[in-house]
């Protein structure tokens, strides 16, 4: 029984740590890698299960069920070698003679493994129990080992040497396997030395939680890609390519935030608003009318280049002054005028732009500014429809 108790504890942590990967999926929701380790997973606790039953079954002196136990211990030994290996070769996604190579070896062993178990039913040559019931070893197992042992070293080697080339990402998945493979180095060759301690298992346990910990990472990091590519996707309006009403909300209720906590205390709001886009709809088509939207959205983002630009209606636009804009608002609001006037005279796109500074002893909110910004857009508005 003092055998099975690492079995018991690895089967338990195997469980707890990887619930999220072996509970059952819809198909298409788990990555080429994820399945590979999935599969990977249930040949372990399949390994686990048989060690287990084998501490209980040898004390117990039940020779015939420990026999067709160990030939399961070293089918699902040699199942989890096998998935291990594919695992790793999707994993790393690299496609080259090692990795095939490695792929060859992962079935040499499994087919390997199944012919030397028929073979040992009739003639051992891997194990046999005596008539003591006393289990021993014989030379295919010990054969059996130190190509897994090989194998596991030669893969550790080969990662560890390319990652020195590598970054990011892969050089992090090339670590994974690397150190996997070198835990398992190591228990293995305990494992061929000392048989009735379950050096295996052990091994087992901290190449799963090393790979774990990889794979849930990535998982993580995928998830926030698609979280972060959905948010600005989200957040951008799709005719102008600025950002729309849902993200200059956003950014009004941190702006406000960071005034509350004295973190910012000058900023500037510029309104926009399209002049002619109504006639343009109505003599032209809603086609030139939203080229109409494009210029002028072009025409705002070419003069306000280091602010964030916002539509937050059919013809509305804002701008939040920050940094180089706010400083030289003045002289951009100039220029952005006086190409207005040319844009009128040449037919182009007219926008109508009305801007106010943050005052901390007059306003109380954000609205306050912009209320004085929409105020002096109206009022520039009025002067381009009469001059």
């Amino acid at each position: 029984m003092n055998y099975s108790t690492i079995g018991m504890l690895a089967i338990f942590v195997h469980l707890i740590i990887n619930y999220d990967y072996m509970k059952l999926h819809a198909k298409g929701t788990l990555t080429q890698a994820e399945v590979r380790y999935r599969q990977f997973l249930f040949a372990v606790m399949f390994y686990y299960f048989s060690d287990i039953f084998w501490g209980v079954l040898y004390e117990a002196g039940l020779t015939t069920l420990a026999f067709i136990d160990t030939t399961l211990y070293f089918l699902s030994m040699a199942f989890s070698v096998f998935y291990w290996i594919h695992f790793v070769v999707t994993y790393l996604n690299q496609k080259n003679l090692f990795n095939r190579l490695l792929t060859y070896s992962g079935w040499a062993i499994l087919l390997t493994q199944i012919l030397m178990l028929i073979i040992n039913m009739f003639n051992p040559v891997s194990f046999y129990f005596d008539e003591n019931h006393l289990y021993h070893p014989l030379p295919a197992r010990y054969l059996t080992l130190v190509t897994q042992i090989i194998i596991f070293a030669l893969t550790s080697v080969y990662t560890l040497s390319v990652t020195m080339h590598l970054t990011g990402p892969e050089r992090d998945r090339h670590r994974t396997v690397a150190f996997s493979g070198l835990i398992m180095t190591v228990f293995v060759l305990f494992q061929n030395f000392y048989p009735f301690v379950p050096f295996y298992a052990m091994g087992c346990l901290l190449a799963t939680c090393i790979i774990h910990t990889f794979i849930y990472r990535d998982k993580i990091e995928e998830r926030a890609k698609e979280i972060g590519t959905m948010r600005r996707i989200a957040y951008i309006d799709a005719l102008t390519g600025v950002k729309n009403k849902m993200a200059y909300t956003e950014a009004v209720t941190d702006l406000e935030r960071r005034v509350h906590e004295g973190k910012l205390n000058e900023y500037g709001v510029a309104v926009f608003d399209l002049n002619y886009l109504k006639y343009v709809n109505d003599t032209m088509g809603h086609e030139m009318g939203d080229k109409y939207i494009k210029e002028a959205c072009a025409q705002i983002c070419k003069w306000f280049q280091h602010s964030p630009v916002y539509r937050i209606g059919g013809d509305e636009f804002v701008v939040l002054l920050k940094g180089a804009d706010y400083d030289n608002r003045e002289m951009i609001l100039k220029d952005f005028n006086d190409e207005v006037h040319r844009n009128k005279r040449e037919g182009k796109a007219v926008v109508s732009v009305g801007c106010a500074s943050y005052q901390a002893r007059v306003d109380r909110a954000y609205d306050d500014v912009f209320r004085r910004a929409d105020k002096l857009m109206y009022q520039r508005k009025q002067e381009l429809k009469w001059n």
